[in-house]
């Protein structure tokens, strides 16, 4: 079993108390620190290694994102916390923000967070080790309703009804799946876009397309997606609105 060291950062005592509450029930979860303010979890993330970095975004010295312009998030997935809501689509601007917790949460849902954040965090490795072999990461084609992909040594199909959204990553797509699963593939954003949108699915950030059977409600400024709440963006958005005027 891999074991997850988990950085807490959070200027309210209680938030601390609650988290580490909710790691003692989750298996491979170890918080290996625990600070109050921004400064002193820059000191200490540049020295030490982190996986999963649970951070408050209204820190009393600075915003949670100002401590991504210190430090090395190659390695890093970040869960935001708050008690702001109107956070959450700034939270999605970077791409090492994984999620977006709204104080006060509930175990189900920070529990259903550190599963997505475990689940990334090896998809990343894997993704390390694929761009090693740049060969067996293609895409082979479409057929019917399916994406298929070689991906290691195997072939992989997707439903495109089993897809909830895709999220651009560099060179790669990443494919959040309604089971929970991500897969990987090697394909350009604006050839996923045109290619799955017959099955029903809209771009709506420069970083995100998402199928249109899942959205669960629009915000301001981005959608509802599940548990998750994904961007709008400006050069997107007059599209979108045609698009959900269908739905």
């Amino acid at each position: 079993m891999n074991l997850f060291n988990v950085l807490v950062v959070d200027d309210e005592p209680i938030s601390h108390k609650i988290i580490d509450d909710y790691c003692k029930e989750i298996n491979g979860l170890r918080i290996v620190a625990n600070f109050f303010d921004g400064t002193s979890a820059i000191k200490y993330l540049q020295n030490n290694k982190v996986d999963i970095l649970l951070l408050d975004i209204q820190l009393p010295d600075i915003k949670g994102w100002e401590i991504f312009k210190e430090i090395d998030l190659s390695r890093i997935v970040v869960i935001f916390i708050t008690a702001f809501e109107n956070y959450a689509l700034q939270s999605f601007e970077y791409d090492e923000v994984i999620d977006y917790l709204h104080k006060p949460f509930r175990f189900s849902r920070f529990e259903h967070s550190m599963e997505r954040a475990r689940r990334i965090i090896r998809t990343n490795f894997k993704l390390d080790a694929l761009q090693n072999n740049e060969d067996l990461i293609h895409s082979t084609g479409d057929k019917g309703n399916e994406i298929t992909f070689n991906s290691g040594h195997k072939v992989v199909s997707i439903k495109y009804p089993d897809i909830l959204y895709m999220q651009a990553w560099g060179n790669y797509i990443k494919i959040f799946l309604i089971s929970g699963q991500i897969e990987l593939i090697r394909k350009t954003f604006a050839v996923m876009e045109g290619e799955s949108d017959p099955f029903g699915f809209v771009r709506i950030h420069k970083s995100f397309i998402v199928n249109k059977s899942f959205i669960e409600r629009v915000i301001d400024g981005g959608i509802k997606v599940q548990d998750c709440i994904l961007p709008i963006g400006r050069n997107y958005l007059v599209n979108f609105k045609k698009v959900l005027n269908h739905i």
